[in-house]
């Protein structure tokens, strides 16, 4: 039975939500906002992976450089997106958020299946704190 997490049957996601709080993403804060998303391989061949980040949100980093290659079943690799708060990101003083309405609502993960494309996962941006209800894990740093 497939998860929500799953990406067809080529690999699994660990989430398909980041959490950037705006409270934290303010002109004032000292706050880095980061998120961490793993990706285990179910295929028996090379699955490259490629996070494919909209111009708009040129405020988020990504590492290792937005690239993985899982070449056996079970192997997992491990993204980390910091968006970079010190660039202003949400007007609080003034009521408005006005770069988040600028911004995507989130970005793809792209996946390559050995030689076959597989449809893009969409991990969508939430400008809010994890629900406590949630049933999987989450890793948000602050």
């Amino acid at each position: 039975m497939s998860t929500p997490l799953c990406a067809s049957s080529t690999c699994v996601f660990s989430t398909h939500t980041f959490y950037f709080p705006s409270k934290f993403l303010t002109r004032n804060g000292v706050y880095i906002v980061t998120n961490v998303l793993c990706v285990a391989s179910f295929s028996d061949s090379t699955v490259h992976l490629k996070i494919a980040l909209p111009e708009d949100l040129s405020r988020m980093h990504v590492l290792p450089e937005k690239k993985a290659v899982l070449k056996r079943r079970g192997e997992r690799t491990y993204f980390t997106c910091t968006w970079d708060v010190l660039s202003p990101c949400v007007d609080t003083a003034n009521g408005k958020n006005r770069d988040w309405k600028l911004a995507s609502a989130g970005f793809h993960a792209l996946i390559r299946d050995g030689a076959e494309s597989r449809a893009p996962v969409d991990i969508e941006l939430a400008r809010e704190t994890p629900p406590t209800e949630r049933a999987w894990a989450h890793t948000c740093f602050l």
